[in-house]
């Protein structure tokens, strides 16, 4: 059965019609309570944390600059190549590499 969307109205009316006035209104003084929490003391915290966010972003742009750079130019050193049974894996550029058989 599809209920219309007076009878959702209805049931949400009355089921927030539970609780008594005094009730409702302590909630709400909560419920205010935390949004001044929320806006004075979390909110300076999160903008101070974008603004390290956005001094971070160029050095992270120079560092996947240069990873580019190495991965193109990359010489696999040893401690990033992985033997996989059938070949070598460089996972710094994530290059396989097939060994050469010894005649």
């Amino acid at each position: 059965m599809r209920l219309t969307e007076d009878d959702v109205v209805k049931e949400l009316s009355s089921v927030a019609g539970f609780a008594e006035n005094a009730e409702k209104l302590a909630w709400r003084r909560k419920l205010k309570k935390m949004e001044t929490i929320l806006e004075q003391e979390l909110q300076p915290i999160e903008d101070e944390i974008l603004g390290l966010y956005a001094k971070k972003q160029p050095i992270m742009d120079k560092i996947a600059k240069l990873r580019q750079e190495m991965s193109a130019e990359c010489i696999h050193p040893r401690e990033y190549l992985v033997h996989r049974g059938t070949h070598v894996e460089c996972k710094f550029c994530n290059k396989i590499i097939r060994p050469v058989k010894k005649k």
